[in-house]
C-alpha cells in the first residue's frame, strides 16, 4: 500500500517546501529534522514515533501543518491543519492515484 505520509512529503518537496518533523517529544530547538528536503531523513524521523506533526515551510515562513498517525499501519491518518492549501491539492491528487 502506498504511504500517504511519504507521498505528502514527496509532493511538498516537489512544490518547493521544506519539512520539519515535530514528534511532540522535544522543544523546538531540539528537533531532529528541521526544514529538510530529504524524504528519507524526514520519514525516518517521523516514523520513530506513533504520531507526529509535519510542518511545511516555504520562503522561511510556516505555511501548513499535518498531523500524521502511524499506529494504524498499513493505513495512516493524515489530518490537515490548513485551509485550501498545498495539502488539499496533494490529497485530491493522492485520492485519484489510489482509486
Amino acid at each position: 500500500m502506498k504511504s500517504a505520509a511519504r507521498d505528502l512529503v514527496k509532493y511538498a518537496i516537489s512544490k518547493g517546501y521544506r519539512v520539519t518533523v515535530d514528534d511532540g517529544e522535544t522543544d523546538e530547538e531540539d528537533l531532529t529534522v528541521r526544514e529538510s528536503r530529504s524524504i528519507t531523513a524526514i520519514m525516518e524521523d517521523a516514523k520513530s514515533v506513533d504520531d507526529t506533526y509535519l510542518i511545511f515551510t516555504k520562503d522561511g515562513c510556516k505555511r501548513e501543518v499535518a498531523h500524521i498517525v502511524f499506529g494504524n499501519e498499513p493505513d495512516e491518518e493524515v489530518a490537515d491543519f490548513s485551509i485550501n492549501g498545498m495539502i488539499d491539492e496533494w490529497f485530491d491528487k493522492f485520492m485519484e492515484e489510489v482509486k
